[in-house]
């Protein structure tokens, strides 16, 4: 696979996106526990769930699972200045 794991692609996009853990587990119909094992590396999301993980994240599933052809996937608020601040950033 890539540079990246998927729990830090998963995050990344959820990051970008401006929600929290429990806010995009709220629009994907599944518990906090989900995301956050999810993004811990513990588990990994059924095909439907990684699939509305990446629609309301605003990102393609193949960006997700490091299939878009870049050696180290970014999210589109990577990639310069419509980056979203994080929780932890904007508590700063």
């Amino acid at each position: 696979m890539h540079g990246t794991s998927l729990s830090t692609r998963l995050r990344d996009a959820r990051t970008c996106a401006g929600l929290t853990r429990a806010e995009l587990a709220r629009r994907l119909g599944v518990d906090r526990g989900t995301v956050m094992r999810a993004e811990d590396g513990k588990n990994e999301p059924r095909p439907a769930t990684l699939a509305a993980w990446a629609r309301v994240c605003g990102v393609s599933a193949d960006s997700l699972l490091g299939l878009d052809g870049s050696p180290t996937p970014v999210m589109p608020c990577h990639a310069g200045e419509g980056r979203k601040p994080t929780n932890v950033e904007v508590a700063r």
